[in-house]
């Protein structure tokens, strides 16, 4: 009797099989994390692509600036109504300059802080916010002096929060190329995509997502170690203050007056960076107002949870409010105070 040999399974069953339960796997936890566990959106700024709302400058220290008409940005560059360059006769103007707390990031325009001192203090002031998204200290200097300077205002408040004190980032060679491979500037890998449209895509999906907040979350430690070590580099070698002094000696040129606002981080492990900043400023002498001291002096935190969001900073519609109300009876005397 002839021996019937076993066919053997071609490894294309398997490969097919393996791919098969992957995918199967992929989609049935992409739907019940859409159901039950959906993760947080990422805020990403895109350069490259066509309809991005951001553009690299030439100069060096701003890497990128907001595109006029694009998103949600006026034919100036910014949130809200467009204010012309040339002042008129009468009225009073105010600037802000910072990152993306002050640019009221998830908040509606006429929800910010910015535009609730314009409606507040009358007809007679111009309130333009100029703060941009991943901007720090350094960007916010550079960007005031290319576009903010021309507005001559009266009044500059400028927007500081913990990662002011981190200058380096604006310092990532041949950032057009690819930042998101520098391995050695953590910190723009969160804020930055440079048109990957196929990672865009995957994005859109809450497994994904997860992945990426996992990894994330695994690097956070190691993270904010070296951010702190960074900061207090920064202070030490001068960086900080010679920003500041910058400004200072703008505003006795240009005729303008200078407040700081320091903006209250949530979480207590990233009080450390405003922690050294507050330092500066108080050392320097420069007028300012200390909000995050004000949100924090009640030991049990009471307001936190109201004001700021679940991130690790920004301000809800209700803080937006909080900082107009903290910050209006200054800025009215320092803008009409003859």
């Amino acid at each position: 009797m002839a021996k019937v040999e076993k066919k053997q399974t071609p490894w294309s069953y398997f490969f097919g099989y393996i791919v098969f339960t992957l995918v199967t796997s992929a989609v049935l936890l992409e739907v019940l994390l859409t159901l039950f566990y959906p993760a947080p959106g990422f805020e990403a700024i895109t350069i490259t692509s066509k309809d991005a709302a951001y553009q690299l400058s030439p100069n060096k220290d701003l890497f990128y600036v907001p595109r006029a008409n694009s998103a949600d940005f006026n034919a100036h560059g910014y949130r809200g109504p467009v204010i012309k360059i040339a002042r008129e006769p009468g009225k009073k103007r105010i600037l802000c300059i910072g990152d993306s707390v002050v640019e009221g990031l998830g908040v509606a325009e006429d929800k910010r802080y910015s535009t609730l001192i314009s409606k507040r203090l009358g007809k007679n002031l111009e309130v333009i916010n100029l703060g941009v998204r991943g901007y720090n200290l350094k960007q916010a200097v550079e960007y005031f002096k290319e576009k903010g300077l021309e507005y001559r205002p009266d009044l500059v408040l400028v927007g500081i929060t913990f990662n002011d004190g981190l200058l380096d980032c604006a310092e990532v060679h041949d950032f057009a190329r690819q930042l998101s491979s520098n391995k050695a500037r953590t910190f723009y890998r969160n804020y930055y995509s440079v048109g990957a449209e196929f990672n865009k895509f995957l994005f859109n999906f809450n497994l994904y997502r997860h992945i990426v907040f996992i990894r994330y979350s695994m690097r956070q430690k190691e993270e904010n170690h070296s951010f702190y070590r960074e900061v207090r580099y920064f202070i030490e070698n001068g960086a900080i203050q010679n920003l500041f002094r910058e400004l200072v000696s703008l505003s006795k040129a240009k005729g303008f007056k200078l407040l700081f606002l320091i903006h209250p981080p949530r979480s207590g492990k990233y009080r450390e960076g405003i922690k050294r900043l507050r330092m500066v400023i108080v050392a320097e002498a420069l007028p300012h107002i200390d909000l995050d001291l004000k949100l924090h002096k009640d030991a049990n935190f009471g307001e936190d949870d109201v004001l700021l969001p679940d991130d690790c900073c920004h301000l809800s519609v209700n803080g937006h409010f909080w900082v107009a109300d903290q910050i209006e009876p200054q800025v009215r005397h320092l803008i009409f105070r003859k």
